[in-house]
């Protein structure tokens, strides 16, 4: 069966959950926008299933790619870290998945409906994802005061940049944070206290700097 009678369907793995992203005439096309989906750092996985009409009629499929991003195992190991120091209440053993789901959900709908439709229905995802972070403490077990301050101030970059957050109220609450280290007079040489060797550290906030830009997060913030 030539590939001309096939369809690429992109799907995408977010909060354990593949759902389809895209369907292509040509698996290249289909390859390409599933690596851009793996780089956004917002999926945790993306596969490829090649789909097309046997000659008895029925509909038939095959895996064609597959990959894990870096975004399933930095969840993973948030949501251990959290775990054990959220709140335990309903769900709080995973207090990442409901955030991923809510965002995930949010994205699929603000590119399938028009604005007007949408908001209200992104707007209320939103307001649902930051109740969870405030009752679940997670944006603080993140930033966990135990740890030194370098990692904590990658690890809330990480987490804004994960795709796990609603944009909007959720994602202010991480920024919050964020720009509350960023606000302390000693924060440099804070920062510096998490490494021993002073050219780790100027690579350190090299790549927090680097962060930052992605997070949309001035250093005078």
């Amino acid at each position: 069966m030539s590939s001309r009678r096939a369809t690429f369907e992109v799907q995408v793995l977010v909060a354990k959950n593949w759902t389809v992203k895209n369907l292509y005439d040509e698996e290249e096309a289909a390859t390409q926008a599933a690596e851009q989906e793996l780089k956004s750092g917002r999926i945790d996985g993306v596969r490829i299933l090649r789909l097309w009409k046997r000659a008895d009629g029925e509909h038939a499929e095959k895996l064609v790619f597959e990959k894990i991003g870096a975004a399933s195992k930095r969840r993973s190991r948030m949501s251990r870290r959290c775990g054990s120091r959220c709140s335990k209440r309903p769900g709080s053993a995973d207090p990442l998945a409901p955030l991923a789901a809510a965002a995930a959900l949010a994205r699929w709908v603000a590119a399938r409906f028009p604005a007007k439709a949408a908001q209200p229905v992104c707007a209320h995802l939103d307001r649902l994802s930051a109740a969870h972070l405030a009752a679940h403490r997670v944006v603080e077990c993140i930033d966990d005061p135990s740890r030194p301050l370098a990692e904590r101030a990658t690890r809330l970059l990480g987490f804004l940049l994960s795709g796990t957050l609603t944009e909007g109220e959720a994602t202010d609450l991480a920024r919050s944070r964020i720009r509350a280290h960023l606000k302390r007079p000693d924060f440099v040489e804070a920062f510096a206290a998490g490494y021993a060797d002073p050219a780790d550290c100027e690579r350190g906030l090299r790549d927090l700097h680097a962060l930052m830009t992605r997070a949309g997060i001035s250093a005078d913030a």
